[in-house]
C-alpha cells in the first residue's frame, strides 16, 4: 500500500523529509538542546516540514512549493526574530535548514513550471508535442517512420520539402 501511495513521486519531497529529520535531531547534534526557544522551534519546523512533505507525496498541490519556500525563508530569519542569533549552533542550523528548504521549494517550483510548459506545448501540438511524447522525445512510431523513409531515399529531399519526417524527428 505504501509503495502504491508513494510511487512516482518527486525527489524534492523526499529531500524535504530528510531535512525535517535532520532539523529534528539538530538540537542534540549542534549542541543547543538546553536552549528552549531554538529547540522547540526546530522541532516545530521539523514537524511542519515533514507534514508538508508527506502531504506533497500523497497528493500534489501547487501551493505546497510556495509554503515550502515561505517556511525556508522563516527558518533563515528565525534566529533574529526569536532572539537566539547569539547561539552559533542554533543560528547556523536554522540558516542551513532554511537554505535547503528554500532550494527544495525553488527546484520543485521550477520543475512544475517546466512540466506545465511541456503540457501546454503538447496540447497545442507544437514541436514538443508533435513528436508523439509529452516530454518532447520522439515516439517509437515516429522514429520507425523516419528511419524507414531515410532507407527509401526520402530523408534529405523530403525534409527540405517539409514532409512529416522532418517534424517527427525534429525534437
Amino acid at each position: 500500500m505504501v509503495s502504491i501511495l508513494f510511487s512516482g513521486k518527486r525527489v524534492q519531497d523526499w529531500l524535504l523529509v530528510l531535512v525535517a529529520l535532520a532539523l529534528f535531531g539538530a538540537p542534540w547534534l549542534a549542541g543547543f538542546r538546553t536552549m528552549p526557544v531554538p529547540t522547540w522551534h526546530a522541532w516545530t519546523m521539523a514537524f511542519l516540514l515533514a507534514y508538508l512533505a508527506f502531504a506533497a507525496l500523497s497528493e500534489f498541490r501547487q501551493w505546497e512549493e510556495w509554503v515550502t519556500m515561505a517556511l525556508g525563508a522563516w527558518l533563515i530569519l528565525a534566529p533574529w526574530a526569536l532572539g537566539f542569533a547569539s547561539n552559533m549552533g542554533a543560528e547556523r542550523t536554522h540558516w542551513l535548514a532554511g537554505g535547503l528548504v528554500r532550494w527544495v521549494g525553488d527546484s520543485g517550483r521550477a520543475l512544475e513550471v517546466r512540466d506545465e510548459a511541456r503540457w501546454a506545448a503538447y496540447r497545442r501540438g507544437s514541436a514538443a508535442g508533435a513528436t508523439g511524447h509529452r516530454f518532447g522525445w520522439p515516439s517509437a512510431r515516429s522514429i520507425a517512420w523516419a528511419s524507414s523513409s531515410r532507407e527509401n531515399g526520402l530523408g534529405s529531399s523530403s525534409a527540405a520539402a517539409g514532409s512529416p519526417s522532418s517534424h517527427a524527428v525534429g525534437g
